[in-house]
Order: C-alpha cells, then sequence, then structure tokens
C-alpha cells in the first residue's frame, strides 16, 4: 500500500509544525495494514514522528524533515533509555515491527537549537539540559534505514535500543564538529544487525554498540552484529564497543573500513560489569589525530580498556580479541589499559602496520582512560568526573603521562603472554621524542 502525505495538506515551508499531519498519516496507513508512506520535496517542520507497525517512512528527493526547537513538541517519542538525561526522539518507534525509513530525502536534527553558540576553553559548546534523539527504535523487530541523510543531530543520531534483525546501509551522516555527544549510529542491547556501506561525519562515536542501563525485560546482550564497508570521520571513537556496558558483547565483526581524521580509531571499552569477547577487525584503514581536549582520547589509533566506572561495580572482562591487516597513520599510539591483570586477554594483532607522525600538540606524550572512577572525589565516577582537575594538578583524572615519552604499544597492567604481535610494523618519524621502547609493558604502578 502507497500513500502520499499530500493527501493530509502539510505544510511543506520548513516553519510551520506537521506533527499532526504526520501523526494521521501514519494512523491511515496503519489502518490500511501498513505500507509506504510517500514523503513529497518540502521542508516539514514537526515534533515526533511515531511509526506504527508495517509502516516505512519514504522520503523523496528533496524531502527534509526538521526536528521542531521546542524539546517538548517529542512527548509522543519517549524513550525508556535515557541519554545524557533526554528521553525524547524525533522519528520514533516503540515495540514495532516491519519499521524503516527509506529514500534519498534528508533529516534535519536541528542541532543549533539545542546547543551554545560560543565554545568554552576546552572547544565544549554547552548544550541544552534536554534535547532529542533524532532517531529512536526501540524494542522492534525487522529493523530498515536505507539510503537517507542524516544532518545536524542534536544528540545520538540513531539510536536502535534492545532491537533485532535490523540492516542499516548506504546511510549518510553529517553532524557538525561544533556539538558533543551526537554519535552516528549506536547499536544498544541489539542483536542479528547488520550495518554496511554508511559514510559517517560526525563529532562523537562513528558506530558504537553499547548495553546501556535499562529494564530488566529490555536488558540483553548485544550481539552477531556485523558492520562494514564504511566511511568514518569521527572526533571521538570511529569504530566503538561500550562504553555503556553493562550487559555483554559478543560475535561481532567490523570489516573494510576506511577511518579518516578521527580521535581514535577502534576502541573496545569495558566500565560497567559487561563482558567483550568474540571480536574481529579486519582490512580497516585508520588515521588518528589530536582534536579538541572536550573529546575523551589522544589520537589513539586501537584503545582497549578495561577499568571501573563505579568503585562498587567491577568492570567486565576482554577476550577473544583479532585485528588483522590494520593500516595505521597515528599522531598516537596503541593503548591497552586494565585496573587489573586479567581483565585483558587473549589480544591478537595481526599483519598491523602503524606509521607515528611527529606532532608538537600540548597533549603529545599523554594518554586517556576517561571516564574513570576517581577516589578522590566524593562521587567518584560520573561524566562530571571525567572533566574534573584537582587542585595541584594540570589534566582531568584519567589523563596520564606515558613514561618515557610516546610508546607505538602500551600496555598497562596486561601480561605479555596476553598479546599477540604477529606480523606488526611500527615506525616512528624521525626527529620526535619517542620512548625508547617501542612496545611499552608497566604492571601495578603509577604511570602518571
Amino acid at each position: 500500500m502507497y500513500t502520499n502525505l499530500n493527501d493530509f495538506h502539510p505544510i511543506a515551508d520548513g516553519h510551520n509544525l506537521n506533527t499532526d499531519v504526520f501523526r494521521r498519516a501514519i494512523a491511515t496507513v496503519s489502518a490500511q495494514g501498513g505500507g509506504i508512506l510517500y514523503v513529497p520535496p518540502g521542508r516539514y517542520l514537526s515534533g515526533s514522528i511515531c511509526l506504527e507497525n508495517n509502516v516505512l517512512l519514504y522520503l523523496s528527493v528533496g524531502a527534509e524533515l526538521i526536528a521542531s526547537p521546542n524539546y517538548n513538541d517529542f512527548s509522543a517519542g519517549v524513550s525508556e533509555v535515557a541519554a545524557e538525561g533526554s528521553y525524547y526522539g524525533f522519528i520514533f518507534a516503540k515495540g514495532k515491527q516491519n519499521v524503516g525509513l527509506l529514500g534519498q530525502g534528508k533529516i534535519n536534527g536541528n542541532a543549533p537549537a539545542y546547543n551554545a553558540e560560543i565554545a568554552d576553553e576546552l572547544g565544549y559548546r554547552k548544550p541544552d539540559a534536554e534535547r532529542p534523539r533524532t532517531v529512536i527504535f526501540e524494542e522492534c523487530r525487522d529493523v530498515v534505514i536505507e539510503d537517507i541523510s542524516i544532518i545536524d543531530s542534536p544528540m545520538w543520531t540513531l539510536h536502535m535500543v534492545s532491537c533485532e534483525y535490523g540492516r542499516i546501509s548506504n546511510v549518510k551522516v553529517k553532524n557538525s564538529f561544533k556539538y558533543t555527544n551526537t554519535d552516528a549510529i549506536d547499536l544498544d542491547g541489539c542483536r542479528h544487525f547488520i550495518v554496511s556501506g554508511c559514510q559517517l561525519r560526525t563529532a562523537d562515536d562513528g558506530v558504537c554498540l553499547k548495553t546501556s542501563r535499562k529494564a530488566a525485560r529490555m536488558d540483553q546482550a548485544c550481539e552477531d552484529i556485523l558492520v562494514e564497508n564504511c566511511l568514518i570521520h569521527s572526533h571521538s571513537s570511529a569504530l566503538k564497543i561500550g562504553t555503556e556496558s553493562f550487559n555483554d558483547f559478543k560475535n561481532i565483526k567490523f570489516s573494510n573500513c576506511i577511518i579518516s581524521d578521527s580521535n581514535r580509531g577502534l576502541a573496545l571499552v569495558s566500565r560497567d560489569g559487561g563482558d567483550i569477547r568474540n571480536v574481529s577487525f579486519d582490512n580497516i584503514s585508520i588515521e588518528t589525530k589530536f582534536t579538541a581536549p572536550c573529546h575523551w582520547g589522544k589520537a589513539d589509533s586501537i584503545y582497549i580498556t578495561a577499568k571501573r566506572r563505579q568503585a562498587a561495580r567491577p568492570c567486565g572482562v576482554i577476550k577473544h580479541i583479532t585485528m588483522s591487516n590494520i593500516t595505521i597513520r597515528s599522531e598516537g599510539a596503541i593503548n591497552l589499559h586494565a585496573e587489573q591483570a586479567g581483565l585483558i586477554k587473549d589480544i591478537r594483532l595481526f599483519n598491523v602496520s602503524q606509521a607515528q607522525l611527529g606532532h608538537h600538540h600540548p597533549d603529545r606524550g599523554t594518554y586517556d582512560v576517561r571516564p574513570p572512577c576517581n577516589p578522590h572525589q566524593s562521587d567518584n565516577s560520573g561524566m562530571d568526573n571525567a572533566y574534573t582537575i584537582l587542585e595541584g594538578q594540570t589534566r582531568p583524572w584519567g589523563v596520564w603521562l606515558y613514561p618515557n615519552g610516546l610508546p607505538a604499544v602500551f600496555a598497562h597492567n596486561i601480561c605479555k603472554t596476553e598479546i599477540r604481535l604477529e606480523s606488526c610494523y611500527f615506525t616512528q618519524q624521525e626527529g620526535s621524542n619517542w620512548n625508547p621502547e617501542k612496545v611499552v609493558f608497566v604492571h601495578d604502578g603509577d604511570t602518571t
């Protein structure tokens, strides 16, 4: 069944709200048993657009959905999972089957309406206390998002929560580098998903797998995921598992991706008790460089870390990880950090070639393990703690100095027998202050 939005008399001028138009149109398509709602060319300002079972939204060439600048206009699209204290979504589906977004049109998240115009000394533009995620599909099954473009998301862009059997393909995300927390694709406790052929440009994570804190019925591992053939430009981590890790991650493959001008390339981050296991990265090209201090990371090409976020909650174990056929140009290093031995094990790097570039950035020679657990703070965890600078210190807690300069590989509290470097090649630009050892192992000491 095919239905044209024009049958419901929208005002496609980019100024008048069309929330009720979309509500009526989707209800009509749903009452007919489902089908495609065709959105013709035009600029459609709207609050929450909530999909029903068997409804696909098709955005034609020249069609642009624009998120309202008023957060309260999204009250119909309420997620059970908070994102930085916000719950509302622009394009929303909850507990639905056979839903999706198709076509060559565009979704505009209207990020400037939800962020400060002026950046602080760390390069951070303070967001509003509440801002919508651009797309939230929660507890959905048989999801397809294909060919659309999304620009200027004010918060996470595509947030899939506890969904199963999904495909995100040939999607373009172009978010402003001015605004943080604008992850391009988040698979949060999802199963059986494919992300393929996407072009992602964002100030935060590119493709991020999470298992955030959620109700028991929604709490499941993130597993059986394939991410392939993507181009990613990120000021945070381009391909990431974590930081939210309240449940496990397993059977995940990343392949044939190009990462350019990013703050971090590949990141595995266990903080909240969930294990990360059986993960492979193959045929990845990585280019990393320093970005603004508000972003976590110090141009790490590869970052693997198991450290608790909260003193009372142990982190999980990271194991059975393979990284093969990886080509790197980096201003940083390969970093592996565990709060104690035995948390990171069976890591294999095969045919990894890393060329490190000399750079005079003021943070060169430091590594970053935020968000940390800070024993010196009364509230020793949380987002604010990641930017706390204690009296007498010059760096936030969790940003430390490498001993004796920047190495190629730095491993903290990890046994040599747990890391296999096979056919790996590390070169460093002449004339820079490098660590005399290319591969450095440090155990049980304060490396600050």
